[in-house]
């Protein structure tokens, strides 16, 4: 571009170079003319005529001169400078025509721009258009993919994407950019993988690739590739014969490399391995090989440390011939600037204005309460909920109160103190001052002013059957539903090694590959109620693990990966000190916290945030439950269409013949089930719905018993009727 601008200025007769004789130069061009025509750009904008015209008019015209490069003027040699700067800003080694298109159209006292604006020509017009010229059209794109027919039926080609206007800005991601395009200039090993946790956009670092080609913002090199993305499924999909699998990749390999003009993109990378392997077949990884490594191909990969460390890592031969790039989450400051370049595509696709606080409220809320998953996917995942949300309520704007509301909308019932205690009285019982002090810690520590980075903690502790594991059920089911306590039994943690149970095997060991409970349990739901029964039984070591999480509020897997848990409650229940039926203890004066310290040491007792000591079992909750039991069983039999009398006498029984101080309310539930329950059941077995009355009473014998009525039936046929029973006495 600059020998043509020194020829046009030699021809012209003057003693320099300057941006005049570029701009000329940049019109000159015979791909100039062509894309003016193809644009319509008429009388409005320049023309290379219109622009001769003026320059001969400041410059005038003498008799040609001799020039060389040493005769540009300070203008023009700064503008170079700049282009070349700017080209190095975006991993190029030399600037390209759109480079310094770029800088000449943002200096603003040059004879060109002087030019360009006594024309009343929009410099950004002309500097989009000309820019144009030298990137790739969509009817560039178009003739390059009719040479390869196979590769577009089994690959999406992005940078027509890009060409059409589809894909998301990409923006703070210009070094990770960069690097690709520094490894995509080499020789040989011309492959880059992109590693990085999911969600930090590493697959849109290729899309901001293909859209700086087609911005024509790459070394020329790179200025006419196709960036086009291999869908693996579709390539596997029909290939039920030896050889089909191995002849789909052949043939799309050969056309690239006849083409010389496309880069691979290959999401989830770590596929590739063992993908189509079969007896007497090669997988995709060793097809492919042989072409990474003499250069001939290029593929960018995209793949997470877990799954580079597990199979490409494992394959030397596979990972020398990638070079890796490492893309990490992006910043607070970085992450607000890509929200706020999305939001003019969300605010169109969900045709909603989008508030920049609402931005900030994501953003917020994604870091302080969305864990083991990364920004910025995290946060624009919100703002998408976000937006779609309040399209259903016909609301024209999405604010940060909006956001907040959708987040927390399961959670706003546990807000109130009250309401914790309402719901579990209801479900408990003989625990109020117990529930009480839950209640309160619950509400405090979940739903308080300044949240914990740690697990919430409780440590239940009580005689044996006094409801200690049942409460630890009722607090998940307010908190996440029915179903959702995660019971770990600390008697199968007795051993030193049992804690390869609990945070998976070291490297070398049987189970290396598994996760252990709690890493396996907090990867799949992020938060919840762990309840550690009978922690006394838990060797040491486990405790040791159990104690650093609830300091740190994070834990490490078998491989170092971290795991938070700080939205997660911890409950241990224990019946340590009160083994002889001690009753409930008063905190600061009772003999039961010297045993747990002793037991359990300082240091865990140090770390919970509330110990709750449940109160012995006593006759008048067993009463209590044993009218509930009844009356869920009542509510069973009035389904079948039966009624169900239990007569005062067999509550007594029960509850006197139970055993409560050794057993607790465990084993009242239990004799209710092997009694009362299972006379209804054998009756209900035997005859079905042809009763409709069952009396459950206590006989001469004083044992529980049952009669039923049949309504209109005749009781002499009735084997268990009370007429038949009383013949058989007499």
């Amino acid at each position: 571009m600059l020998d043509f601008s020194r020829v046009i200025a030699t021809n012209l007769g003057h003693s320099f170079i300057g941006t005049e004789h570029l701009l000329l130069a940049l019109l000159g061009k015979t791909k100039s003319r062509e894309m003016l025509e193809k644009y319509g750009l008429g009388a409005n904008y320049l023309n290379y005529s219109e622009v001769m015209d003026e320059v001969i008019r400041i410059n005038g015209q003498g008799e040609r001169l001799d020039l060389c490069r040493n005769d540009m003027t300070k203008t023009l040699e700064g503008v170079l400078f700049k282009s070349y700067i700017y080209a190095r800003s975006h991993g190029a080694e030399k600037a390209s025509t759109a480079d310094v298109v770029h800088i000449l159209f943002k200096e603003n006292d040059s004879t060109a721009i002087r030019i360009i604006n006594k024309c009343k020509v929009d410099r950004g017009d002309v500097k989009n258009t000309i820019m144009k010229t030298f990137s790739l059209t969509y009817e560039k794109i178009s003739e390059m993919r009719k040479t390869t027919p196979i590769t577009n039926s089994y690959t999406s080609d992005i940078t027509l994407l890009a060409i059409e206007n589809k894909l998301d800005p990409v923006l703070e991601r210009d070094l990770e950019i960069n690097r690709v395009i520094q490894i995509l200039l080499r020789k040989n090993k011309n492959n880059p993988c992109l590693v990085g946790e999911a969600g930090v956009g590493k697959s849109s670092i290729a899309e901001g690739l293909a859209q700086r080609i087609v911005e024509g913002k790459v070394p020329h090199e790179l200025s006419e590739k196709r960036i086009v993305s291999l869908n693996i499924a579709m390539l596997l999909s029909g290939a039920k014969y030896r050889g089909d699998f191995e002849e789909r990749i052949g043939n799309i390999l050969s056309e690239i490399k006849k083409s010389g003009n496309i880069i691979l993109v290959i999401d989830e990378i770590h596929n590739i391995v063992n993908t189509g392997a079969g007896e007497g077949t090669l997988d995709a990884a060793n097809i492919l090989k042989p072409e990474l490594a003499r250069g001939e191909i290029s593929i960018i990969g995209a793949t997470t440390f877990d799954e580079y460390a597990g199979t490409i890592e494992k394959d030397r031969a596979l990972d020398r011939r990638f070079q890796r790039v490492t893309v990490n989450e992006p910043s607070e400051e970085a992450c607000i600037k890509i929200l706020k370049g999305l939001k003019p595509k969300y605010e169109r696709f969900h045709k909603v204005k989008i508030e920049d606080e609402a931005l900030k409220c994501a953003l917020e809320i994604s870091i302080n309460e969305i864990k083991n998953r990364f920004l910025p996917d995290k946060a624009i995942d919100l703002i998408d909920e976000g937006a779609a949300l309040i399209k259903i309520n016909g609301k024209p704007c999405l604010t940060a109160e909006d956001i907040k509301q959708m987040f927390y909308k399961d959670r706003r019932k546990c807000a109130s103190c009250s309401c914790i205690e309402e719901y579990l009285n209801k479900n408990i019982l003989g625990q109020k001052n117990q529930v009480k002090e839950i209640a309160r810690t619950l509400a405090s520590g979940l739903f308080g002013v300044r949240k914990k980075d740690t697990p919430l903690s409780f440590l239940f502790v009580g005689t044996s059957g006094c409801g200690k594991t049942s409460t630890a059920i009722k607090v998940s089911e307010f908190l996440f539903g029915k179903n959702s306590v995660i019971k770990i039994d600390m008697g199968e943690f007795t051993e030193q090694h049992s804690v390869s149970k609990l945070i998976g095997s070291p490297p070398g060991y049987v189970g290396y590959e598994d996760k252990g409970i709690l890493i396996n349990e907090i990867s799949k739901r992020h938060s919840g109620v762990f309840l550690f029964d009978e922690i006394e039984k838990a060797h040491f070591d486990v405790i040791k693990v159990i104690l650093n999480i609830l300091d740190t509020g994070i834990s490490y897997d078998n491989r170092g990966k971290a795991f938070d848990f700080s939205k997660c409650v911890f409950i241990f229940t224990s019946n340590v000190g009160f083994e002889k039926n001690v009753s409930g203890f008063v905190e600061g004066s009772f003999d039961a916290r010297n045993e747990l310290t002793k037991t359990l040491g300082a240091s865990f007792c140090g770390r919970i945030d509330k110990i709750i000591p449940f109160e012995a079992p006593n006759s008048e909750c067993s009463y209590a439950i044993c009218r509930k039991m009844s009356y869920k069983l009542k509510d069973l039999c009035k389904k079948q269409g039966m009624e169900l009398y239990i007569s005062e006498d067999v509550m007594d029984k029960l509850v006197v013949s139970s055993k409560l101080k050794a057993l607790g309310y465990r084993n009242l539930k239990k004799m209710f089930e092997l009694t009362v329950e299972r006379e209804v059941n054998l009756a209900f077995a035997e005859h079905g719905n042809k009763i409709k009355k069952i009396t459950v009473f206590l006989n001469e014998e004083k044992e529980i018993s049952s009669f039923c009525d049949f309504g209109k039936l005749n009781l002499e046929n009735n084997s268990l009727s009370m007429y038949n029973n009383q013949k058989r006495i007499d």
